[in-house]
């Protein structure tokens, strides 16, 4: 982590670096400043399942509740999720607005059979505008 200018952490993980590095924050935002000061990280993106995602960038927390879908099949989820959230980082998208997509996305594989299910340009366009 101390080489990682961005991580992407879930929230089991989170746990456990809690209390592998004795970080003492009780909340989500509380732990990941600590993180991100302890390590020297410049953005911490937290997925949270269901309950949507956040990230700390610049010492401020964004927060998605997510999409609420029928789950079908979470395998694929997180991975879709974070290939979004890159991609959108990287056309420089606003963090609110890379969230909000890579949230899209992820919902959208939960919702579907399979790790890779088929997305067209509707769905694509959806999540991406």
């Amino acid at each position: 982590m101390a080489k990682a200018d961005i991580l992407k952490i879930n929230e089991d993980e989170i746990l456990w670096v809690k209390e592998s590095f004795g970080l003492s924050g009780n909340t989500d935002e509380q732990l990941l400043k600590q993180l991100s000061s302890q390590f020297n990280i410049e953005m911490i993106c937290l997925t949270l399942g269901d309950k949507g995602a956040c990230v700390l960038k610049d010492g401020k927390l964004f927060k998605h509740a997510g999409y609420k879908v029928q789950v079908a099949d979470t395998v694929g989820a997180g991975d879709a999720f974070l290939a979004t959230f890159i991609a959108c980082y990287l056309q420089g998208y606003p963090i609110e607005t890379t969230l909000d997509n890579a949230c899209k996305v992820g919902a959208f594989v939960a919702s579907q059979v399979g790790a890779n299910p088929d997305y067209n340009k509707k769905i694509y366009h959806m999540a991406l505008g």
